[in-house]
């Protein structure tokens, strides 16, 4: 479950509020975005193998798109 970083409650599905990102990784292909957020000082927002793959799926796909010009929906 989603968990509010500042009251600590779960978050509803039925919760009417905005979501904000909690860090934004900026970069010119999936290769620079990955490094930012796999390597240096940390802390590091994926924790888990299965998460740094799909993340890996994603910013390649992300990619592509810029690349071809056309629209990137996460999967």
């Amino acid at each position: 479950r989603a968990i509010d970083p500042e009251s600590g409650e779960p978050i509803g599905c039925t919760t009417k509020r905005p979501n904000q990102p909690s860090n934004i990784y900026r970069g010119e292909s999936a290769k620079e975005v990955g490094i930012k957020i796999s390597e240096g000082l940390g802390p590091f927002p994926i924790s888990r193998l299965d998460h740094a793959i799909y993340i890996g799926r994603e910013l390649q796909r992300a990619e592509q798109c810029l690349r071809n010009g056309e629209e990137y929906i996460q999967d």
